[in-house]
Parts: C-alpha cells; sequence; structure tokens
C-alpha cells in the first residue's frame, strides 16, 4: 500500500463545511482507477532526462551513470539536463515547476528523477503523467529476482509499472539489553504500532525516567505513513484525521521535539550507553549494522526492532525513483537507461555512493557491508568523536537481520511535504491550537489538495509562507521559529493552492503583515531595495537583512570568527559586516569583493545573493 502526507490553509466555515460534503471520496465512494493514456508514436532518436544538484549523493549517481551510458552508447546518447540550484531549495522548486509545467504540456525531459518530497508521486501517477513499463520489462525478460520485490511494486498503480524505485529507506531501531531492562521496555509488545505507541508512552510517563525514547526527533516524524495510516486516500481524494494513532502519535514526537538533529548513529550509540536515550534510529539504514550496532557490540549486546504498521507489517519509504514521461517518443531508450540504473555492474562502480539509503537490488547490499568491513581501508568513525569511541565491530549476523526486516516489508510510500502529518499539526505541536482544531483544519485543507488537478504537483513558489487565520482567504504570512528549528532551518509550511501573487491577495490589497517584527526597510513581500556604493561600474550592493535561524549554525561563523578574534576587530556578521570602500572581502558565499575589476559576474552573484540560502527559512 502507500502512504502520503499534506500541509494547511483556512477557509470559511461554511465552505469547508461544502467542500467535506462534496469531497468525491465519500464512504460510498469507489476507488478511482489508474488510466495511462496510450504512448505517442515511437521514434527513440534520443533521450532526455533532468535532475538537480540538490542531493549530492544522488547526483554523483546520476553524473557517473550519463557517463558510462553514453561511453557503451555512443550512437544514442543522453542528454542530461542538470540544474545547479547552488544549495539553494529555492532553485530548485523554480527549475522543478518549469519542468513539470513542460511534462503536462507533452513536452519536457523523457524520464524524471525523484530525490526529495518536492513533488507528489502518487498524485502525478493519478493523473496520467507517466508511462507505463511494464511492457519492456516483460518484453525484454527482465531477471526482477535480486530486488526486493515489495520496494518494486511501490512503483506499480492497478497493473502498470509507472514509477521505478531506486533506493529506499525503513525504520529500525538499535538499542542494548541492560538499556531494555532499566526502562523495562517490552520489545515482544512492539508487534504492532499500537503496540509500540503503548511501551513508548509508559516510558514517556514514567516518573524519573533519566533516558528518553529517542536521542533525535527525526526517529519519529515520519510515524503516520511508517505505520500505515491511510489518512490521504488518494484514489477516493479524501482525507480522514480522526484515526485515534494519529494524536497519540503526535503526542509522543511532540515530547521528543526538543532533541538532536544529527545522523544517529555515532551519538545515538554514545546515547545509549550513556544512559540519556533508548533507542537511537540512523537517519543513514546503511550505517545501523555498521556503525550504530558496531559500536553497540563494544559495550554490550545490540537490539534491533522495526517500527511496525497497524497489521505488524513494515513499510519502506521510497526515497529515490524514476518514471518516464507518458508522452515521451523515446520510451525504449528510457527503458534501457532504467536498466542500466538497475544493473548490479552499475550499482558496483558506484557503490562509494550508496551509504545514504538501501538499494532495491540487495547483493549491492551486500557487497557495501563486505567493502566496509573487510576492504575499507580508512576507519568507519573519527578518532574525536563526541562519544569517544575508539573502536567499531560491525557483524555480519546485523546485517543479516537488517535485510531480514527488508524481506518482511509489506508496503512503501513516497515521501510528500503537502502531505506530511506533523507538518500539517504545527499548530497543535506550539501549543496554538488544540489536537481537534487543527485536525479539523487540515483535513479539509488535505481533502482539498487530493482533489486538485496537475497544478499542484510541487510546493509553490517560495518567500512566503501562509498559514491559518486572520489575513484573508489564504491566511497569513508567519514566521516560526519553533517549528523551524524542529525541521532543521528549513520553512515550516507550505502554501496550498498554487495561484499568482494577484490572485491570492485581491486587487489592490497588499501582503498579509508577518507575525513578528522586520527591521527598518524590509517589507512583507521581501527586503527593501539596496543602497549602492561608488567605486564600482555597478555599484557596491550591501548584504541584504537575514534573520538568524537557531537551528543552524551563524552563516557567517567558523574560520572568518577566528581570523577577526586574532585580529581584534568584531566578527563580521549579517547586520556589521560593512567593508570600508577600497577593501576587497573575502571571497565567500554572502560576501563579495569590493574592486571594479571583479564586476564581471556581478548581476549573477547578486541574484544569488538576493536569495536565502537553503539554510535559513523560505518564509523569511
Amino acid at each position: 500500500m502507500k502512504n502520503r502526507r499534506s500541509t494547511r490553509f483556512c477557509l470559511p466555515l461554511a465552505c469547508l463545511l461544502a467542500l467535506t460534503a462534496c469531497t468525491p471520496g465519500g464512504d460510498a465512494a469507489e476507488p478511482a482507477p489508474v488510466s495511462v493514456p496510450p504512448p505517442v508514436e515511437q521514434t527513440n532518436t534520443e533521450l532526455h532526462i533532468f535532475y538537480t544538484d540538490a542531493d549530492a549523493i544522488q547526483t554523483s549517481t546520476l553524473d557517473a551513470a550519463v557517463t558510462q551510458y553514453n561511453q557503451r552508447h555512443p550512437d544514442n546518447p543522453v542528454t542530461a539536463e542538470k540544474i545547479f540550484t547552488d544549495g539553494s531549495d529555492t532553485v530548485r522548486d523554480e527549475q522543478t515547476r518549469r519542468m513539470l509545467a513542460e511534462v503536462m504540456a507533452g513536452e519536457g525531459p523523457d524520464l524524471i528523477f525523484f530525490v526529495d518530497d518536492s513533488m507528489d508521486v502518487e498524485k502525478m501517477a493519478r493523473r496520467g503523467v507517466f508511462a507505463d513499463l511494464e511492457p519492456y520489462f516483460a518484453a525484454d525478460g527482465f531477471d526482477w529476482s535480486g530486488y526486493n520485490q515489495a520496494v518494486m511494486d511501490g512503483g506499480v498503480w492497478d497493473g502498470q509499472r509507472l514509477v521505478i524505485p531506486l533506493e529506499y529507506k525503513m525504520p529500525i531501531l538499535y538499542t542494548t539489553q541492560t538499556a531494555l531492562d532499566e526502562t523495562g521496555f517490552s520489545v515482544e509488545n512492539c508487534a504492532t504500532f499500537d503496540g509500540f505507541l503503548t511501551e513508548a508512552e509508559k516510558l514517556q510517563n514514567t516518573p524519573g525516567q533519566t533516558r528518553s525514547l529517542y536521542r533525535t526527533f527525526l526517529a519519529f516524524k515520519d510515524f503516520a505513513p511508517y505505520a500505515a495510516i491511510p489518512y490521504a486516500d488518494y484514489a477516493r481524494q479524501r482525507a480522514d484525521l480522526s484515526y485515534p494513532e494519529l494524536e497519540r502519535g503526535l503526542t509522543v514526537y511532540q515530547n521528543v521535539t526538543d532533541l538532536y538533529y544529527d545522523s544517529d548513529a555515532v551519538n545515538g550509540a554514545g546515547g545509549i550507553r550513556d544512559g540519556l536515550a533508548l533507542w537511537c534510529c540512523p537517519v543513514f539504514p546503511p550505517e545501523g549494522p555498521l556503525i550504530a550496532a558496531g559500536l553497540i557490540n563494544t559495550f554490550d549486546e545490540p537490539v534491533m526492532m522495526p517500527i511496525r504498521d497497524r497489521e505488524g507489517g513494515i513499510q519502506a519509504k521510497i526515497t529515490f525513483s524514476v518514471a518516464a514521461r507518458n508522452s515521451s517518443p523515446n520510451l525504449q531508450n528510457a527503458y534501457e537507461f532504467i536498466k542500466f540504473l538497475l544493473s548490479e555492474e552499475f550499482q558496483l562502480d558506484t557503490l562509494m555512493w550508496r551509504y545514504q539509503d538501501l538499494s532495491v537490488l540487495d547483493a549491492t547490499n551486500a557487497e557495501y557491508f563486505r567493502f566496509n568491513t573487510t576492504d575499507r581501508t580508512t576507519a568507519l568513525i573519527r578518532p574525536d568523536n563526541s562519544p569517544g569511541f575508539q573502536d567499531v565491530e560491525p557483524r555480519q549476523e546485523d546485517f543479516d537481520t537488517l535485510m531480514q526486516y527488508a524481506d518482511e516489508i509489506s508496503g512503501t510510500f513516497y515521501p510528500v511535504e503537502q502531505t506530511q502529518f506533523v507538518e500539517m499539526m504545527q499548530d497543535c505541536l506550539d501549543g496554538e491550537a488544540a489536537y481537534d482544531e487543527a485536525a479539523k483544519t487540515a483535513e479539509a485543507q488535505l481533502t482539498i489538495y487530493l482533489s486538485e488537478g496537475a497544478t499542484s504537483l510541487t510546493k509553490p513558489a517560495p518567500g512566503r509562507c501562509l498559514r491559518p487565520g486572520a489575513g484573508g482567504l489564504f491566511g497569513r504570512a508567519v514566521t516560526r521559529r519553533a517549528a523551524c528549528r524542529r525541521r532543521g532551518g528549513r520553512c515550516p509550511t507550505v502554501l496550498l493552492l498554487h495561484r499568482p501573487r494577484a490572485a491570492r491577495l485581491g486587487a489592490g490589497r497588499s501582503a498579509p503583515r508577518a507575525r513578528r517584527s522586520r527591521p527598518p526597510g524590509r517589507t512583507a513581500a521581501g527586503p527593501a531595495p539596496h543602497k549602492t556604493a561608488p567605486g564600482c561600474p555597478r555599484g557596491r550592493r550591501r548584504r541584504p537583512w537575514r534573520p538568524r535561524c537557531r537551528a543552524r549554525p551563524n552563516p557567517a561563523g567558523g574560520a572568518r570568527w577566528r581570523r577577526a578574534a586574532a585580529a581584534g576587530r568584531p566578527p563580521q556578521t549579517a547586520k556589521n559586516h560593512r567593508a570600508p570602500a577600497g577593501r576587497r572581502r573575502p571571497a565567500r558565499r554572502g560576501c563579495w569583493r569590493f574592486a571594479p575589476a571583479r564586476c564581471a559576474g556581478w548581476a549573477q552573484r547578486a541574484r544569488r545573493r538576493r536569495r536565502p540560502p537553503a539554510r535559513w527559512p523560505a518564509c523569511w
């Protein structure tokens, strides 16, 4: 089965009731079948693919794939449109929306790669955007043995193979038997998600308990899809947030939101050893048996446990996948490139980039573990790691246990920011609304989103975030540091309906005012025009004001702070970074050189500077 997520939005009460009552997915509604239009006439003269550098690991893999494939097929090479985002979510989202607009118009790339939660894969599949590649796999006699069939079936709708998963992850927890004995946590009672919630609630409500359930809040953020709670029903275009597990899970999550934000492998094992946490859940699953269990082996016996769904199965999150455009005239070429990506030869050639997620090919995962236990020439952990571990002892039985859990996968889901349950309930987490009130608003909004057309397949244009409340039909602009901390510095919400700004605000209306105060010269729509200084043909632009996000370190920190302290001058922060006339500033991100000879690329650098980097919330 497939699970998804959501956002937020506010309508007048009458509209909410009307939309809910008229939802296509009522109790008696039948699931809408997935129909794919017949393919266009095939020419197979070229192959055009699209991807961005937003994820460095996946980008390196695709770069290598294009290079190797073109070397093997010089007569029919791949044309790659690689978007360089410079670490900016703004550029990524803009280019993704442009690409999808071309795809919906019957043009654009032949292959689309999905590496994050910025595109709604299932909504696109149900809109007939993707081509059915099952006839090509069947005609070629593709051998599916050796691949995780449950994960591969996550790309099949009504017998049509519309998406090809490439990598996935699953929620595997690590601890020690000593920690379990100290807390009284029963692994045997966690055969279902309800049993896990019961044990988690008991632990969190125990007076004087020094161990937290987790060490990082990332371990439980996706609990709703991992539990296979069907709160977002794409087939019936219906939302239902009345499941009791949602409220109980959100309460458990609320008690871990003040924890750390890291990969939770080395530090997670240290937290278990030091009595600070019960479970660790490595963000990168391949690090589980290698590092988390490997470090635990140095001081205790490791215990592994998956977070199971409501029926006792295991849900996998598909983190890297590819699909072919239905209107592509090069489907045979698209199939050949996908087949190359799935091949064991290519995956083993790119083994150095397989540490982030599990591959759909079991042999790749086994080889990655073997390489890091027998052929590795460098240390698995840094000698100066904060918990002070000196050695790591990965064992084959721990990896075999991980693969046994992978064989128990019973369903999959694609990450979608618009339908992320925790993000929808930020008002409840922040204490600004009761659960019932926040759930009612989120359910109505999610129902609207599920029934929308293909215009809402990606996140909206960045720059402002809208939340329920005053300020008109579409809410008001807000800035939230608490929610920002929980998401590691990224914008906590997105706009549900993608309409031009003039249409959202109405003729003659100004932008909604932000809750938090802004410094002089900054408006709700963005920073005021920059001042210029003489001495450069295009003028010297002052650094725009940017607020601080407590989830990330100072962007002007690090070596520049140390140099400033050594020179006896105040650090150059976002508020006092002003270079004297005629002096050069260090060539770092957010800074620029003040010299006429350096003005050749001024326009491009200025455009980059005008965008907040990815570490800042997009709503500032």
